[in-house]
């Protein structure tokens, strides 16, 4: 509670001080209620993005890739660089069988982040499914060196290879 005691101030200095094109200028009542409606502004698709993500993670914890994978296809259009919901789309469609796009979303996220041990590991499985194992050891080998003991990659502790 002391918490948002403390945002009330500048909750309404904002409301109160005129921004560009009229935007932020005070309503009437001011304080938090015109915070509020200033809030309610913000671009749909910021709320409609993690929406989509949040449900499509969702849908993915609790075994149902096929509708995690329509609502993160959904987020991913919303924001196509951002690394978390491809890795997610990638999971999702790893679970229901669709390889070649998988790949295509862990692809995505190593370009971007190159020392993502997991997206390689996924992208590994990927290829393997795919029947592509001499492309897929040299990602499940870069995986494991970048986490060695992690055991999910066949690294220490296993005897996978």
């Amino acid at each position: 509670m002391g918490a948002l005691l403390a945002l009330l101030p500048l909750l309404r200095r904002r409301s109160e001080s005129p921004g560009k094109a009229g935007r932020d200028r005070p309503r009437p009542g001011g304080g938090v209620l015109a915070a509020a409606e200033t809030l309610d502004e913000q671009p749909p698709e910021a709320g409609d993005l993690y929406r989509h993500f949040q449900t499509g993670l969702e849908l993915l914890e609790s075994g149902n890739p096929a509708q995690a994978a329509t609502r993160l296809e959904k987020a991913r259009a919303l924001s196509p660089a951002k690394n978390s919901i491809r890795e997610a789309l990638g999971r999702a469609y790893f679970a229901v069988g669709r390889w070649t796009e998988a790949e295509g979303e862990f692809r995505a996220v190593i370009e971007a982040a190159p020392t993502n041990d997991y997206a390689h590991y996924c992208l590994a499985k990927s290829l393997q499914r795919q029947g592509q194992h001499e492309q897929a050891r040299v990602h499940l080998k870069l995986a494991r060196a970048m986490r060695p003991g992690d055991t999910r990659y066949g690294g220490a502790g296993t005897h996978q290879g």
